[in-house]
């Protein structure tokens, strides 16, 4: 239920919902398919059988009727399914015009790439190159993206969709060139942090003025108490009871 909102308000807008599920399980694919969602990535793909198992289940688990709206119950309103005219075609249609994804984010995966492409029913392979990186073992790195071209030649190749987050070192254009149809250029990890940063930017003191140094010294006079062992969250739990 934690995308709901996301979901919606991507269809108020007038976008696509492509939502990566935790895993295999037919009640994680059952809720994405209430939610009224256009495309489920898998993540942690490793082999063939993996997305031909994917497949199946996102078969399986289509509903029958028209309508993918909840039974009823307290979660019906929040399960009401996307109201973008994309999401009810799709709805219509059925299972035929879900994006099945498939992400590749450790070296098996990478490995198994051209297995997994040649699967019929997967759309897309979604690569995650951070994931990739530390999946390697240490000293290894620099083969990665030789490799990583090798597996987006193979997708290519085996006529699917080619999808992923924004390579280090390659702008959006650079990635569309070599053949990506998606291009996830951020995540949320750096959305918060990137909030964060702003809000310590905008509450910083300035350098100059009557409150020059205010923060260094809040700072300072928080180490030196938490340097004297009196006012860690630990001691004041324990002098609390």
């Amino acid at each position: 239920l934690n995308a709901v909102s996301l979901i919606h308000a991507a269809a108020s807008a007038g976008a696509h919902a492509l939502l990566r599920v935790p895993g295999r399980e037919p009640a994680y694919l059952r809720r994405a398919l209430q939610l009224g969602v256009e495309g489920l990535i898998l993540p942690q793909t490793e082999t063939q059988q993996q997305a031909e198992a994917f497949v199946a289940l996102a078969r399986s688990c289509w509903p029958a009727s028209s309508s993918l709206r909840g039974a009823g119950g307290p979660a019906a309103a929040a399960l009401r399914p996307s109201g973008a005219p994309s999401a009810q075609h799709l709805r219509r249609r059925g299972e035929e015009l879900l994006l099945k994804a498939c992400q590749v984010e450790t070296e098996a995966g990478l490995a198994a790439v051209k297995d997994i492409a040649q699967v019929e029913g997967i759309d897309m392979v979604f690569f995650a190159p951070v994931e990739l990186a530390a999946s390697c073992p240490r000293g290894q790195e620099a083969g990665l993206m030789l490799a990583l071209e090798t597996a987006e030649a193979e997708v290519k190749k085996a006529k699917k969709l080619l999808g992923g987050m924004l390579v280090p070192g390659r702008s959006v254009e650079q990635m569309f060139a070599v053949g990506y149809d998606l291009v996830c250029t951020t995540s949320d990890v750096i959305l918060i942090r990137s909030a964060a940063e702003n809000i310590v930017l905008e509450a910083k003191p300035p350098a100059t003025g009557p409150k020059a140094g205010l923060l260094k010294w809040v700072e300072s006079g928080r180490q030196g108490r938490l340097a004297s062992d009196k006012e860690t969250l630990v001691s004041w739990l324990r002098k609390s009871k």
